[in-house]
């Protein structure tokens, strides 16, 4: 690895350490006063100036939502649940998928062209909509309680599934690709089984690789979240509020104030109150930027060589 490609690699790792950290610790930059909802702004001669949501001019960085709650706090505290929810699917999907092209390029044999078919037809259907339609089934409206984890995982069930078919496809052509060199085909005349050459020739061939396919895993994830909170998927569930007295107004919430929710919440409103889906955005684009950067660290254009 050379000089800009650590250097690429560290900026892109300590800015997502540091923003768990504040996430998990959101009191090392902000105050009690500034976490509390706050539905009305006054002036220094206690007069009433706005009224939640608050524009940015007036509350800066990113204003407040329609329940008067700071949208930096809520970005922060967010977070966690954003950040640790797709490393999870991320990882769990490029181990699945590991143990899936493993069976495929060992054991499926002359049946290989026949499982791309079957994957062609199940997937003719993107997979967000599949998603979609199956987490929205399960969805519950919570009126106030806690995070529903039944719920989330199901949704994490889901999310994990209908990308390890193709991602384990991806992973056994690679693998197959390397076992057709032929001092592999003279290694098995030398009486060794599939374990030996997986531990001896395929792990080392195949670990950079899978350590970037799971970076870009985290960012595909990432993606999906926005499509999802978009269509009014929100990780963990969401919380009916009444707004007014009125019980048509009444709105749905994130329960976890993941950004996917935060972006779903009031997409009905992003010509009024643009700043409050920009907001979760900027977040979004944050962590794509940083793993970006870690995946040019740890980038190279030899990893394909067989050595």
């Amino acid at each position: 690895m050379t000089l800009i490609k650590k250097i690429y690699f560290a900026i892109g790792i300590s800015i997502l350490l540091v923003l768990l950290l504040l996430s998990v610790f959101p009191s090392l930059v902000f105050t009690d006063e500034q976490t509390e909802p706050n539905r009305l702004l006054y002036n220094e001669e206690g007069k009433i100036i706005a009224s939640s949501p608050i524009s940015p001019k007036l509350m800066p960085p990113f204003g407040t939502n329609e329940l008067g709650e700071n949208l930096l706090y809520l970005m922060i505290s967010g977070a966690k649940y954003t950040l640790i929810f797709v490393i999870l699917i991320a990882f769990v999907r490029v181990l699945m998928s590991l143990i899936g092209g493993i069976m495929y390029a060992f054991f499926l044999g002359k049946y290989k062209s026949w499982f791309k078919k079957i994957l062609d037809i199940v997937y003719f259907v993107p997979p967000i909509f599949l998603a979609f339609f199956i987490l929205i089934s399960f969805n519950s409206k919570n009126i106030g309680g806690g995070i529903d984890y039944s719920y989330l995982l199901i949704q994490f069930i889901i999310l994990v599934v209908i990308a390890v078919l193709p991602l384990s496809v991806f992973i056994g052509e690679e693998i197959s690709s390397y076992l057709s060199n032929d001092f592999i085909n003279v290694t098995y005349l030398a009486g060794v089984d599939h374990l030996y050459i997986f531990r001896k020739h395929i792990w080392l061939f195949l670990k950079r690789r899978l350590f970037v396919v799971f970076f870009e895993q985290i960012i595909q994830t990432l993606i999906l979240l926005v499509h999802l909170g978009i269509l009014g998927v929100f990780i963990g569930g969401d919380r009916l509020i009444l707004m007014t007295d009125s019980v048509e107004s009444v709105e749905a919430f994130s329960l976890s104030n993941e950004w996917s929710g935060l972006i779903g919440t009031d997409l009905s409103n992003i010509y009024v109150y643009p700043w409050i889906i920009i907001t979760p955005l900027i977040g979004f684009t944050i962590v794509i930027i940083a793993l970006k950067l870690i995946l040019l660290g740890i980038d190279d254009n030899k990893r394909f060589r067989v050595s």
